[in-house]
């Protein structure tokens, strides 16, 4: 049977995302240590914002335990008396018709059973430093938070209450990843102008611009234009201390807290001589409505990044010089889901695939020595056709890349990117539907892979020993549905697949002769097969693949 390409395609690449953004540096505004964690001690969580470079994990500060204790014993608990800064402010007309209907995800709470059954409150918290108010989750709010079969799923909608949004909200220290459902809003109206409100979101909370969900927003101008690491220089306690915040000058800074959206405005570098690409550590360090993916929050980030998030808004044009690309809410930096369902439009640099730290007109960042892999240089990913969302041309953008990468070569076993070859910068190492250990990969287009990037031919038969399918480079194979360690795959746990049946969508080195097969992870059960494929099929364990 000859499956249609593109159909499989998607099933297949959407298969790679787990729906978190831990290690794909700040798809969604969220800094990796300060996610909501689940605990058995209590339940801390800080869902960070959009309030420049921030670390905050709420980890059990003097005001949240006063507050428990007063709310055992009955009393009101003791808070900072923070401003009315919301709706009375703002217009007290504007409606947002498109707003999601209110669920019980969200609402205000003193402990957990002010909630619905099985879910968590996470308190108020409140501080003074510095002269300033600091409030967050403001009235407390209702939340899921899990792991494994505890969790929601951020592909099935139905897993999480009425009127919220499923989201990865990070790793723990095992490696686990722990999911959390938040209350779902609308940040822009359906002809896509940004409203001037929070709207569906309660006074002190933001509404995403890319997640679309709400979350504790800024509580003075001071916090967006401070960088805060909580931990250096003093105890990691969610409490600011002069040793771990730096405020920014009004030469370096001039954002300010909109007390209707409770977001930070971005006014941009004082000077304006930055661009999207440009290193950061704080958001001023960027254009305009722009935002810093601080290495502090993503390690992939070497030296930062600036971006600038939702450039398929009005108003928020990208700049001259990047182009609005559609990066999708990935779980990982090599992720490789398809932005069909989850879309991401972020203004990011443009280059031209197949260039390099060091060459000519390089138009991706060289941190180091010119002509030299260096940790920190960026890479120029492949832009699918699916990608630009405005009239940019260019088959890439400029993104972290993995120099120098490592000596495993496409479909051996690995954990890190770094464990895996990487022509270009470009290699991976890609977990698909979660699975560990991952397999190593590089990424790549049509003319990369005619071009060999994925594999030369075989010095003694000319068949190519490798194969780029859509996106990605995989190991040939010459025993299609063969047994298991018997298929001519590189690893025993890789099943082969005839080659034919990925219609248009495989390119191999122009000159050698076409492969029987390419290889991927060995099925598991049939659900495994109809989570990779999208579509229903089933598992042959003794082949490892999934027959249609």
């Amino acid at each position: 049977m000859k499956l249609f390409g593109k159909m499989i395609l998607v099933g297949l690449l959407a298969a790679t995302a787990g729906g978190c953004f831990e290690s794909h540096p700040g798809l969604v505004d969220v800094p990796r240590e300060a996610a909501p964690t689940p605990d058995d001690g209590g339940f801390d969580p800080d869902v960070p914002d959009d309030r420049g470079a921030r670390d905050d994990t709420d980890g059990g500060s003097d005001v949240r335990e006063d507050a428990r204790d007063d709310a055992d014993d009955g009393a009101d608990p003791p808070d900072v008396d923070v401003p009315d800064t919301g709706s009375d402010a703002c217009d007290p007309g504007l409606e947002c018709p498109n707003d999601p209907i209110d669920g019980p995800i969200g609402r205000t709470c003193l402990d957990d059973t002010e909630c619905d059954p099985g879910l968590r409150c996470v308190m108020e918290t409140s501080e003074v430093f510095d002269g300033e108010i600091y409030a967050s989750w403001r009235g407390g709010y209702c939340l899921t938070v899990g792991t494994g079969d505890a969790a929601c799923d951020p592909d099935v909608a139905e897993t999480c209450p009425v009127g919220s949004t499923c989201l990865c909200l990070g790793t723990d220290p095992a490696g686990q990843r722990y999911f959390g459902c938040l209350d779902a809003c609308s940040a822009a109206s359906s002809a896509g102008v940004p409203w001037t409100a929070n709207c569906d979101c309660r006074d002190g909370y933001d509404c995403s611009l890319v997640g679309e969900f709400c979350y504790p927003g800024c509580s003075n101008d001071r916090e967006c234009c401070e960088i805060w690491h909580d931990g250096e220089g003093g105890a990691e306690d969610a409490v600011r201390q002069p040793s771990e915040v730096r405020f920014l000058a009004p030469s370096e800074c001039t954002d300010t807290c909109d007390p209707c959206t409770f977001r930070c405005d971005r006014n941009g570098c004082p000077g304006g001589d930055c661009r999207i690409g440009d290193p950061c550590e704080h958001d001023s360090d960027c254009p305009a409505n722009g935002r810093c993916i601080a290495e502090h929050f993503a390690e992939a980030a070497i030296g930062g990044i600036c971006v600038l998030d939702r450039c398929d808004l009005v108003g928020r044009e990208c700049p001259a010089g990047s182009g609005c690309g559609n990066l999708g809410l990935d779980d990982r930096l090599e992720s490789l889901n398809p932005p069909f369902e989850r879309p991401s439009y972020t203004c990011v640099a443009a280059c031209t695939v197949g260039s390099r730290p060091g060459d000519a007109g390089f138009a991706c960042r060289d941190a180091g020595a010119l002509g030299v892999a260096d940790r920190g240089d960026q890479a120029c990913v492949p832009a699918g056709d699916w990608f630009w969302y405005d009239a940019t041309s260019s088959d890439g953008y400029c993104w972290p890349g993995n120099f120098p990468g490592g000596d495993g070569p496409p479909g051996h076993a690995c954990s890190l990117d770094t464990d895996c070859t990487s022509p270009l910068g470009l290699g991976r190492c890609m977990h698909l539907l979660g699975a560990d250990p991952g397999i190593c990969t590089s990424l790549c287009n049509e003319r990369l892979g005619r071009e060999g990037t994925c594999g030369g031919g075989d010095s003694t038969t000319g068949t190519a020993t490798g194969v780029c399918l859509s996106r990605v480079c995989l190991p040939a194979c010459d025993a299609p549905a063969g047994a298991l360690g018997a298929n001519g795959c590189p690893e025993r746990a890789q099943g082969c697949y005839a080659l034919d049946l990925f219609d248009s969508y495989a390119w191999f080195l122009d000159g050698a002769s076409e492969p029987a097969g390419l290889c991927l992870p060995a099925c598991s059960d049939d659900a495994w097969c109809s989570r990779m494929f999208a579509i229903p099929t089933t598992c042959d364990r003794a082949t490892g693949t999934c027959t249609f």
